[in-house]
């Protein structure tokens, strides 16, 4: 069975490899710009002064993370609202009124603020950003979406690819199976340059630039040259989301046969040539026995009209940001005994959405609670705190006056009087056994030290030795010098062991004292 489909995919396939590949297709090295400008000002109080005293503004950049491009949809926002106050501080640098900062990152802000195309470039990639960002947004959830993904992300794809492919190439897009087909590289498919969608925003920060009652700031080349970078940044947004999305899971685009919108608007037999591709795929992949295909296909058919049909308005007005797919198709599936082995079928495919939604919407609550140095223990707390919180449905929500919840407040500093004792204990006996192992290290060394001066001994003794005989055999007094000068190594060998012997006697009594 086709894998990775669940929310967490379709998060990661959006937010970093297309968004991060659009942006890098550009060219416009939006990252370094926004990284350079609040790397400009960090760690530096005097630059934030000068800042300060020339611009009268207190707001600074904000941080660039390079691995989730969509969380820096403020910090784009706050730069462009900044662009005005850097181009003055900027000005009053190359004047001397401040110290030049003679850093990369002053270079990079100063030859943006010498581009007038840079806030027409922030402004166009803001009017992507978020509208990716919407559906990602309404994807962070624990309610089973998987139904709606791909009806969702088929009109954002349409979306992106309507701003710069010809209106009839699109005009008979239908399905997603179309959208598939499409080609999005092909140059002969794309709309002139003069035509592509820039959005708004883009287009009014373009025009300010090249106000014919002002002066020209940019040539009609360079706007040329700017769409057409347009172009290409949504072109590769859109490759990368039609290759590694769920929009290509046969799985994933038939799972609409439970969203209640098709089910009370759309034919039976359709839903059903639905219903019955996601069975092949269960089938394939051992998680429903051929016998009970026929029987599931039955009992959603008779689902379809025994309950959808005479309730029809209330599945096709179906909310899905304030109703839940799983309790309506608990109440009406879950109870009937003559759709158990659909309900089962359905449960299986609603676990389907849940991949790393949890994980991935837990950064933002992590960001909520976190504090410079802050202590594992006190994370946890703080995690468990805001879980609750979240749990009973907000603050004003919490029984205050609950038993558990007053002694476990009352407490609390007996708790961490306790709790700091444990860990000075910890300490104490971390610091002695710190203090062992360094004592039985020196053990060690001095230990093999002994033993190579050992076999030095040893070797030059047996040298010493074959020189004596070599002398007695052969009547030459010459062996008789090597003999004596190894024999000499030798004992200054011996003296150092004594001095070895005698460092490890004591390190040994400095051990059995420390037990």
């Amino acid at each position: 069975m086709e894998n990775n489909i669940g929310h967490g995919k379709s998060w990661k396939v959006m937010e970093k490899p297309s968004f991060q590949d659009g942006a890098k297709a550009s060219g416009w090295e939006i990252d370094k710009l926004l990284s350079s400008a609040y790397w400009l000002f960090k760690d530096t109080p005097a630059r934030r002064e000068d800042f300060t005293t020339v611009t009268k503004a207190s707001d600074f950049p904000m941080k660039f993370c390079k691995h989730r491009w969509l969380e820096n949809v403020p910090v784009c926002e706050r730069f462009i609202k900044m662009l005005p106050d850097l181009r003055q501080y900027v000005k009053a640098v190359k004047e001397g009124t401040v110290p030049d900062p003679k850093t990369k990152s002053y270079e990079t802000i100063k030859q943006c603020c010498a581009n007038h195309l840079v806030p027409v470039r922030l402004a166009f990639f803001l009017s992507v950003s978020e509208k990716i960002t919407r559906f990602l947004t309404q994807y962070q959830t624990d309610k089973p979406m998987l139904p709606f993904m791909c009806s969702d992300l088929f009109k954002v794809v349409k979306d992106l690819m309507g701003r710069f492919m010809k209106s009839d190439k699109m005009a008979g897009v239908t399905s997603m199976y179309q959208l598939l087909k499409i080609d999005v590289q092909a140059k002969e498919d794309h709309n002139v340059y003069s035509k592509i969608d820039i959005g708004f925003r883009a287009e009014k920060e373009l025009k300010s630039v090249v106000d014919p009652k002002t002066k020209k700031k940019v040539t009609d080349k360079e706007i040329m040259q700017f769409k057409l970078e347009c172009r290409d940044f949504l072109v590769a947004i859109v490759k990368k989301i039609m290759d590694k999305s769920p929009l290509k899971f046969t799985l994933a685009r038939n799972l609409s046969f439970t969203d209640p919108r098709e089910m009370g608007s759309t034919a039976k037999e359709k839903n059903l040539e639905k219903c019955k591709a996601v069975l092949r795929q269960l089938n394939e992949a051992n998680r429903v026995s051929d016998k009970d295909v026929d029987e599931i296909l039955q009992q959603y058919g008779h689902y379809i009209d025994e309950t959808v049909v005479p309730r029809c308005s209330e599945y096709t007005n179906f909310c899905v940001s304030t109703s839940r797919l799983d309790e309506l198709l608990f109440d009406t599936m879950a109870n009937n005994s003559s759709m158990h082995k659909l309900w089962s079928c359905v449960k299986m495919l609603l676990l389907l959405s849940h991949g790393q939604a949890s994980v991935e919407r837990g950064f933002s609550v992590n960001k909520q609670v976190e504090l410079d140095n802050l202590d594992e223990d006190t994370f946890v707390a703080k995690r468990i705190i805001c879980d609750h919180v979240a749990s009973v449905g907000g603050l004003q929500n919490i029984d205050a006056s609950d038993k558990q919840m007053l002694l476990a407040a009352s407490s609390a500093r007996q708790k961490y009087l306790a709790y700091l004792e444990d860990e000075k204990k910890k300490k104490e006996s971390s610091g002695r056994g710190q203090k062992r192992k360094l004592l039985n290290d020196e053990i060690d060394e001095l230990q093999n030290k002994k033993r190579c001066l050992q076999t030095d001994i040893d070797s030059l003794t047996t040298s010493a030795d074959e020189y004596t005989e070599k002398a007695e055999q052969t009547h030459q007094v010459s062996w008789i010098t090597k003999s004596n000068s190894f024999r000499r190594s030798a004992k200054e060998k011996r003296a150092e062991v004594t001095i070895v012997e005698e460092q490890l006697k004591q390190k040994l009594q400095e051990l059995k004292n420390s037990e």
